[in-house]
């Protein structure tokens, strides 16, 4: 008990922001994220007056430190979409809220089709330093399937555009799609080793309910095969690591000191505060986490604003729930779950997955150990998560 309140002083240190930008210039049929079409150029504009007055709202009604922000994550949607002026506009006015100087890390989310050089110059200038890179793949007839709009040359147009004005740049990439083939995969791991990113996201296509995939998924007309995604995991794992990235977190490569400090704050615990329609927020109220999450309407969350009363629903996290997050979590990352955390597990639960060659106890510079995914464990991570928790 007393570790845990201590846990809890200790993540009030630093908080994350994250801003969530819903528009989109074209729908992905695999996004489970809150997104659309804007209507108006005066819809972003109104959008980015919003996120300000939500900003300096919840500043004040959680009584929190401005200079206790660690991070400022731009994520969608599709935030490059934003127009100059309305980009502009929403990062002068957070300057004018937080030292950007003191944070660790200011991050964009962009797509091959919505920016040229000049606006990745623009993220630049603006404090961005790194961008992250929605290619998904190398491959046309793959594009095609997951609905997106740019080709190969655009996708390493983009690269260069952002590589060029000098920010750091994680390159997205998916697989386990239906018909795609090792070789494939291959193929698109070496085009991007090629562009030479400081990071990379490789994240399996999960079929999420509330999607156009979804449905043809339950009928069988999309199928999966996990010996393939099993060679498509292991094929990114030696490849990559033999490059120099450190496979830092299951869907995470980078280079040494390219990680992404935001979303390792997540998956260590830390408080964040999430502005926008759908935006969830995590925050340590003294006693406890509380979880918020705003309207699901980009409407409904302008008028808010406009009046001043914003309405997320509340949720209070239990020890319990918290410490089981931070096991699903931190299993996920090179560091594994600290023994301390793992209190509720049941020892044979964990002596199984260490029996089968999946974990290990790996000893950190405190000299405590951390129960550490090590070779296929790395790839059954949520089925492991699910057996320690439920034992």
């Amino acid at each position: 008990m007393e570790a845990l309140i201590d846990n809890f002083k200790i993540f009030l240190i630093v908080m994350l922001l994250y801003l969530h930008i819903p528009f989109c210039h074209k729908i992905c049929p695999y996004c489970s994220f809150y997104k659309h079409k804007p209507s108006a150029q005066a819809q972003m504009l109104a959008f980015v007056d919003a996120l300000l007055i939500e900003f300096d709202h919840r500043v004040e009604q959680h009584g929190l430190n401005i200079a206790d922000f660690e991070t400022l994550y731009f994520g969608g949607g599709t935030p490059s979409l934003l127009s100059a002026k309305a980009i502009k506009t929403l990062m002068e006015g957070f300057a004018e809220r937080l030292d950007f100087a003191q944070l660790d890390e200011i991050s964009i989310e962009t797509n091959p089709r919505t920016f040229d050089q000049a606006k990745a110059q623009l993220f630049a200038d603006l404090g961005f330093g790194r961008a992250s890179l929605g290619i998904q793949s190398f491959h046309a007839k793959e594009l095609a399937f997951l609905g997106r709009d740019h080709s190969t040359d655009e996708a390493k147009q983009a690269a260069g555009y952002l590589q060029s004005a000098g920010l750091k740049t994680n390159l997205d990439l998916m697989f386990g799609l239906p018909n795609q083939s090792l070789a494939s995969w291959e193929s698109s791991l070496e085009q991007v080793a090629m562009l030479n990113s400081t990071s990379l996201s490789c994240y399996h296509l999960t079929y999420e309910q509330n999607t156009p995939f979804y449905e043809p998924r339950e009928k069988g007309l999309l199928r999966s095969n996990e010996i393939l995604d099993e060679g498509f995991f292991t094929m990114a794992d030696k490849y990559l690591t033999s490059l120099g990235y450190d496979h830092y977190e299951t869907s995470n490569y980078a280079k040494s000191g390219c990680e992404s400090i935001h979303n390792r704050g997540y998956w260590e615990g830390r408080d964040y505060l999430g502005l926008g329609p759908s935006a969830v927020s995590t925050i340590n109220e003294g006693d406890g986490f509380v979880r918020y999450e705003n309207v699901s309407s980009t409407d409904i969350y302008i008028a808010q604003a406009e009046l001043r009363e914003f309405n997320p629903t509340k949720e209070i996290l239990t020890q319990k729930d918290w410490e089981i997050e931070r096991i699903a979590l931190m299993l996920r990352t090179n560091t594994g779950i600290a023994k301390k955390h793992l209190g509720q597990v049941k020892e044979q639960a964990i002596q199984d997955i260490i029996n089968q060659g999946y974990a290990y106890w790996r000893p950190d510079k405190q000299e405590l150990e951390s129960l550490t995914l090590k070779g296929k464990g790395k790839l059954l991570v949520d089925g492991i998560v699910e057996h320690l928790i439920s034992t």
